[in-house]
């Protein structure tokens, strides 16, 4: 099952994941949806160590709408987080997952196998406490 989604990104941030499924061959959405599926231990994660945000209004300068199509289950692990630990909007946690895929991406050299292998590790460890 899936759900509508919408959101708004800065024009930094489109033009990586534009750069990104240019490179791959693949559609914008279908990048997100990659991304999204590889980063989802640190989307948990960041629902068990994360603190509160307050409800607290996070201003980015929005040049892209996206509209995606989000399998149930990362969309209610959203929803969840955002109501848990108060984020103002579940907009600022896709963000989030998007940043820190391209930051650990140019940390590791373009290398997206060792991103997805380390955030596998963090899925081991964190099922392994959890």
């Amino acid at each position: 099952m899936i759900r509508e989604f919408n959101f708004m990104i800065g024009q930094e941030l489109h033009n990586k994941i534009k750069d990104y499924s240019d490179r791959k061959n693949i559609t914008y959405n279908n990048a997100i949806i990659i991304i999204f599926n590889m980063m989802l231990p640190l989307l948990k994660k960041e629902h068990f160590t994360g603190v509160e945000r307050k409800n607290k209004y996070e201003r980015i300068t929005a040049v892209k709408r996206v509209h995606l199509y989000l399998d149930i289950k990362i969309h209610r692990e959203i929803r969840l987080i955002h109501s848990n630990l108060d984020f103002f909007s579940m907009a600022i946690l896709v963000r989030f997952l998007i940043e820190e895929f391209f930051k650990r991406l140019e940390k590791n050299k373009n290398n997206e196998e060792k991103v997805k292998k380390a955030m596998e590790n963090m899925e081991k460890k964190f099922n392994d406490l959890y």
